[in-house]
């Protein structure tokens, strides 16, 4: 596991001692390198097959923090405890604030053409199963999302692939959650009302006013203030479940030790720690346990 700390330049009784392996690192790399070597053990997050194989904390600054506090006590706690949702990353103050901007520009225009169509396959559906209304409300619940998606939540999205690109977050499989995640959102806000007026359209489709409805429950400041909700409480990162690939990819790969790595040294792409501690990571039912040897 990977943890890069900046050193800084403040006088304290530990300078002499930094300065001193700093000059050791860097008679190495003098020296060695011309041989075209490099150290065995460099940080990397990720193997040449893909597999996670290390965590950067800045990531997630209170378990940072933690890992922190047990190294300068000496590590008076021999373990720590990690459990799904006790340090998680939220979405940036500054994206935030573009998320808002963003989300108060989205047009009447967009919603206009999502009711068309869901009002379009609503009655459609009704023809295509007039014995079967379990179907009807089951399919037409499914096609609504994905109207939504592709009309309204994909453009809005592909509007941000900058900054959620930042965030890794604009790769195709991260990009399609956070679609899935957001739509299941908006759609909990007007579902149970929209059951209603299906089975309102189902039982009187040539009399009944759908769209009238539709546009009642489905109001776009309603949508707008669902956004806003969404990201504020979005959860980008667990690092209970970073954890998890850990520990999982230390199972696939043969002879394989996770550290906690301290301050780091940098040559080209390449990155080596100045100190590390190995750690058994155990797996329990609902949490990860990390135990901590006492040794540099």
């Amino acid at each position: 596991m990977s943890k890069k700390i900046k050193i800084e330049s403040k006088k304290t009784e530990t300078t002499p001692f930094v300065k001193e392996v700093a000059k050791y690192f860097m008679n190495f790399l003098e020296t060695d390198f011309k041989k075209r070597r490099i150290p065995k053990r460099n940080t990397i997050q990720r193997t040449q097959k893909g597999l996670r194989v290390g965590i950067d904390l800045d990531k997630y600054p209170k378990f940072k923090k933690s890992l922190l506090n047990n190294f300068n006590s000496g590590f008076d706690k021999s373990q720590l405890q990690i459990k799904k949702g006790d340090f998680t990353n939220s979405i940036p103050d500054s994206l935030y604030k573009l998320l808002r901007e963003r989300i108060k520009k989205i047009p009447v225009k967009n919603l206009s053409a999502v009711i068309k169509k869901v009002d379009e396959m609503a009655k459609e559906n009704v023809v295509l199963y007039p014995k079967e209304y379990d179907k009807f409300l089951e399919e037409t619940k499914e096609k609504t999302k994905y109207i939504f998606s592709k009309n309204f939540i994909i453009p809005f999205l592909n509007d941000l692939d900058k900054p959620l690109e930042n965030l890794q977050l604009a790769d195709e499989n991260s990009k399609y959650q956070l679609e899935i995640e957001i739509i299941d959102f908006l759609f909990s806000l007007f579902e149970e009302k929209y059951s209603d007026i299906l089975q309102a359209l189902y039982n009187e489709p040539l009399k009944y006013k759908f769209v009238d409805n539709l546009n009642e429950i489905i109001k776009l400041p309603d949508i707008k203030d669902g956004l806003v909700n969404f990201f504020e409480n979005f959860v980008i990162g667990d690092a209970f479940f970073d954890i998890y690939q850990l520990y999982r990819n230390s199972q696939l790969i043969d002879k394989t030790e996770i550290y906690l790595y301290f301050y780091e040294l940098s040559l080209g792409n390449e990155k080596f720690p100045v100190f590390y501690i190995p750690i058994t990571v155990e797996k329990q039912e609902d949490r990860f346990v990390f135990n901590f040897e006492k040794r540099l």
